[in-house]
């Protein structure tokens, strides 16, 4: 996109030192010599420089929108990501939170004598239920 600018912006320039040479060439005797053809092909030459001028002026304001809207969104992207590290931070937090929890649980379960299954068999019992319960539901989700 910068160097689309830059393009835009350097052929500004040569628009600008066309229109001046035009303008200066008309106070040179040598450049009178040619006459009204020189002159005529000069000024036509000069619509159509302008005319570009124009067309690249315009563009230059759409791409400048374009740029201001890119960092509109851009900013507007960063603080989704900003908001979602800190709720992925909260929700870390709880789930330490919750093993926490559930390890004072087992140990108070334990000092009762009640048996506690251990963390690996549980995840093995509910991969297995997820599996029969996908089968079921022919692999749709379902919340229970």
């Amino acid at each position: 996109m910068w160097e689309r600018m830059a393009f835009v912006l350097f052929v500004l320039f040569v628009a600008v030192v066309v229109q001046e040479m035009a303008l200066f060439s008309h106070f040179r005797p040598e450049a009178n010599a040619g006459g009204m053809e020189d002159a005529r092909r000069l000024q036509s030459e000069l619509k159509l420089t302008r005319s570009q001028l124009e067309c690249l002026e315009a563009e230059s304001m759409e791409l400048n929108a374009e740029l201001v809207e890119s960092r509109r969104h851009n900013e507007l992207l960063a603080a989704d990501v900003e908001r979602n590290r800190k709720d992925q931070e909260d929700l870390l937090v709880l789930l330490a939170d919750q093993d926490s929890s559930i390890q004072k649980y087992k140990d108070r379960l334990r000092n009762l004598n009640q048996s506690v299954s251990d963390e690996e068999e549980e995840d093995e019992e509910d991969d297995v239920c997820d599996g029969v319960a996908d089968e079921e539901s022919g692999g749709e989700l379902s919340l229970l």
